[in-house]
């Protein structure tokens, strides 16, 4: 936060998400230490609610936005940023300032782990295949193709409800022993999936998440832990 930026925009794709809740939570402990103001827009993984948060920042003037979660198309962020100073959390690009962690390695760490255990039907819960959110996927496949297990991807959402009903019809139709889900609430979903078909998860169905949030550590569920 350079001295001449008096105000900052601050893009969350989804205030339901407790991993833009953290970042938010980051981003205010600093900021309350300056007399900097934060514009804050929320934005959606529909299309076209990327612009439209951005287009209400730029409006505002702010000095700098700092974008959580942003999933519009490589060659539109290249464009934002050009017209003005844009901070990408959760998603890198070539050119434009990033704050990632490596969404590639963690998958496959998660992949190898679920392996270790001897499961070799492991199902991925698969989020929006968009610009900037392409290696979870890549790299739970690649963790499957060099072990030579054959992958299953059940094409999902961020929504935990819309992940419970994907991962209802990928119990019922794959019969995985193990999920390995892109997020924490998408593991959130196919627990309550899990349940709601009569298995035991952890026991029948180990299950995964991505994210460590503050959910992941939840004792709603008993005998489950997501990592």
């Amino acid at each position: 936060a350079s001295k001449d930026i008096r105000t900052v925009g601050v893009f969350l794709q989804d205030l339901h998400n407790e991993v833009f809740a953290d970042v938010f939570d980051g981003i205010r402990q600093v900021i309350d230490e300056t007399e900097i103001q934060i514009v804050l827009a929320v934005g959606s993984s529909a299309p076209g609610h990327d612009s439209k948060a951005l287009d209400t920042l730029i409006a505002a003037r702010v000095g700098v936005i700092i974008a959580a979660g942003l999933t519009m198309a490589d060659s539109d962020l290249k464009r934002y940023a050009k017209r003005t100073k844009i901070v990408s959390v959760t998603r890198k690009l070539e050119g434009v300032s990033s704050v990632v962690a490596d969404d590639y390695a963690g998958a496959m760490l998660a992949t190898k782990h679920l392996l270790a255990m001897g499961h070799t039907r492991i199902a991925f819960l698969a989020n929006p295949q968009t610009d900037g959110y392409l290696d979870r996927q890549r790299g739970y496949l690649d963790a499957m193709s060099g072990a030579g297990v054959a992958p299953i991807v059940q094409p999902s959402s961020y929504v935990r409800m819309e992940a419970e009903v994907d991962a209802d019809t990928l119990l019922k139709s794959e019969k995985p022993t193990a999920v390995f889900a892109h997020n924490d609430l998408s593991a959130l979903g196919v627990l309550d999936a899990v349940l709601s078909t009569g298995l035991r998860p952890g026991a029948d169905v180990a299950v995964v998440g991505y994210d460590n949030t503050s959910l992941s550590q939840t004792p709603d569920r008993k005998s489950t832990r997501l990592n």
